[in-house]
């Protein structure tokens, strides 16, 4: 984890994970191997569905829960997610 001081006006610091890499490149990886796969997965355990839109959440809880519901796909192509076809669905 790499911590970037503060600048200006801007007191809270900027934390950025160096270890997995950044948003941005963890959504680009188009095998399930990342950590958003893995809490796509524990959401769709866990509740069985994706982690639905929070209007009031922002910043990064945000991004991250759009991220692990972009991840669909990519899970379904590696078999780890199977669509269901019943009625209603």
């Amino acid at each position: 984890m790499a911590l970037r001081g503060s600048t200006g006006n801007n007191r809270a610091p900027q934390v950025q994970v160096v270890e997995h890499g950044t948003l941005r490149e963890l959504k680009r990886i188009d095998t399930a191997s990342t950590f958003l796969d893995l809490d796509a997965i524990r959401s769709v355990r866990g509740t069985g569905a994706f982690p639905q839109p929070v209007p009031e959440h922002r910043g990064f809880f945000r991004q991250w829960q759009a991220a692990i519901r972009s991840r669909s796909l990519v899970l379904e192509r590696e078999g780890l997610l199977h669509r269901s076809t019943g009625p209603g669905l």
